[in-house]
């Protein structure tokens, strides 16, 4: 605990989850009694404060669809500043919870009415946090870059399909607390080489200051990164709500239609949206053929013609057999042995069960949660700053990217052995 205590001077954190049991009570006099720097907090677990949060500040309300709306909000604004403000969230699922597994295991559509359906004080809970989670988060989502494509915020069901997969994990999968371990362990590291360098105190500055821009930067990187994608985002919001106009108005067939317009074109479409509708059409096939090809991974001058391009999955690739060797390069170090599991789609229900191998084309942060239950991971294109690998990172799990055509190459239930020490994948066993 000293290593812990040594990391920062006051620890804030964030209980949420179940509510049933006294185990907020049980951290709270472990805390007291340790001594620990650590200040607890937590939402509100009384269901009738928690209804009527709404309406005491913003006005009362006849309608108790209004009344629960008005609560949702005010409850996920609290909520959403208490877990900004926190170093760590900690989550409890328990007994009490086992409607949610139901809720769950018959699907993702529909899920929040189910969990709303019970009444209890757990789903009240549960749904204001998902509402700030969103607010706060919502950004994130497959190829979130591009304005047109659907995030957490614009479809929920992204979101939920991953607690789906997360709520498989065991709690000893907890990012937070492998995260807090790899953070310790990072600490001590540094302190040890740090004293080793003692007899030369310039190497030993270089070293240390070294260390903690590694850890400043690479976390300024990843908030440089997050702040472009919230302000892409806004106009994502903007442009979605347009989008579903036009789809009810009948003149497009998507939402994200309007990524289909030329920059040139987008005030006449708005002036006059039907005139587009064949156009956007003829465009969203074009776009759909395109999609089936097969870039160049690499190329110098002048790309080659897509009618050139291979369609994806034709190309031929060399089958492995036992003790054959996939060359990458180290990720994130370990050593594990494990079923394989081939995922091309991060929503795709049958993906891997805890302590699988994840292998995968490439990763962006909506395949986060799968990460939580892998024993390992291995991606196809991957480079050292790479998504694939700070996650890996953080988690502690052994990586290797950058392992070409691994997805192709490994067979779905293959066992294999990923070093990411070595940077290398051995083929164990064939299913």
């Amino acid at each position: 605990m000293s290593e812990i205590q040594d990391l920062q001077d006051e620890w804030v954190v964030y209980l949420s989850g179940e509510i049933h049991s006294d185990w907020r009570e049980r951290i709270r006099d472990g805390i007291n009694e340790a001594g620990l720097p650590v200040t607890l907090v937590s939402p509100v677990t009384h269901h009738e404060t928690s209804d009527d949060a709404g309406v005491e500040i913003l006005g009362q309300e006849s309608d108790n669809f209004w009344k629960d709306h008005k609560g949702a909000k005010v409850n996920a604004i609290r909520t959403r500043t208490l877990i900004e403000r926190a170093d760590v969230v900690v989550v409890r699922f328990g007994d009490k919870y086992r409607q949610w597994n139901a809720a769950f295991d018959a699907g993702v559509e529909g899920v929040l009415d189910r969990i709303a359906e019970s009444g209890s004080e757990a789903a009240t809970v549960f749904l204001a946090d998902f509402v700030a989670f969103l607010e706060r988060f919502g950004a994130r989502g497959p190829k979130e870059w591009e304005a047109s494509n659907h995030v957490w915020e614009t479809r929920p069901e992204l979101a939920l399909a991953a607690i789906d997969r997360m709520r498989l994990a065991d709690a000893s999968q907890a990012p937070s607390g492998k995260n807090l371990l790899m953070a310790v362990e990072r600490e001590r590291l540094v302190a040890e080489i740090g004293e080793m360098l003692a007899g030369d105190p310039e190497t030993q500055g270089m070293f240390m200051a070294s260390a903690n821009a590694a850890t400043v930067f690479q976390a300024g990187r990843e908030r440089t990164k997050t702040n472009a994608i919230k302000l892409i985002h806004e106009t994502r919001m903007a442009l979605h709500t347009i989008g579903r106009r036009m789809v009810e108005a009948g003149v497009c067939d998507e939402v994200g239609d309007y990524g289909l317009l030329r920059i040139e074109e987008a005030q006449d479409w708005l002036a006059n949206p039907g005139a587009f509708t064949e156009t956007l059409r003829e465009r969203r096939k074009l776009f759909d053929e395109y999609s089936a090809l097969q870039e160049p991974f690499v190329f110098v001058g002048e790309i080659a013609d897509p009618g050139t391009w291979p369609r994806k999955g034709e190309t031929a690739v060399a089958s492995v057999a036992v003790g054959d060797v996939l060359e990458g390069f180290s990720g994130c170090p370990g050593v594990v042995t494990a079923v394989a599991r081939v995922v091309l789609d991060p929503i795709d229900p049958t993906a891997l069960a805890p302590g699988e191998i994840l292998v995968a084309p490439m990763t962006d942060p909506s395949w986060t949660p799968l990460f939580v239950a892998a024993g390992g991971v291995i991606v196809d294109v991957g480079a050292a700053q790479s998504h694939a690998m700070i996650v890996s990172r953080e988690l502690g799990i052994a990586c290797v990217p950058s392992v070409t055509d691994a997805t192709r190459r490994i067979p779905d239930g293959a066992t294999v052995e990923v070093n990411g020490d070595a940077g290398t994948v051995t083929i164990v066993a064939l299913p």
